[in-house]
């Protein structure tokens, strides 16, 4: 709810190509189970926003986590970035073909 916020403004970032998605299992993990994911230290220099922190039991020790429900800001921002590349692309087609046709009549015409 927008009552609820400040400092409202828009996000873009050009972010996901410098995401590195990973396959990894857990060091701890008796089963060794495979893992889908990113490395928190590398998506904190990408994105902080996407890292928290972790307080283990000790008050020295915290660990990087990520916050995936946050992804979901990014690859909507993604989404509709790639929309307006792919509309600017349609626009610049759909002239090319006109043109091409053009083109095509005038060398009809001329008996080539």
């Amino acid at each position: 709810m927008r009552k609820l916020k400040t400092d409202i403004r828009p996000f873009s970032a050009d972010i996901i190509e410098k995401l590195e998605p990973i396959y990894f299992t857990y060091i701890d993990d008796p089963e060794q189970r495979v893992q889908l994911g990113f490395i928190a230290d590398d998506v904190l220099k990408v994105c902080p926003e996407l890292v928290g922190e972790l307080q283990l039991d000790n008050p020295k020790d915290t660990i990087l986590t990520l916050a995936y429900d946050r992804f979901c800001v990014v690859l909507v921002d993604e989404a509709q970035r790639q929309r307006k590349r792919i509309e600017a692309l349609e626009t610049e087609n759909a002239e090319l073909k006109e043109r091409l046709a053009r083109i095509e009549q005038r060398l009809a015409a001329a008996g080539l």
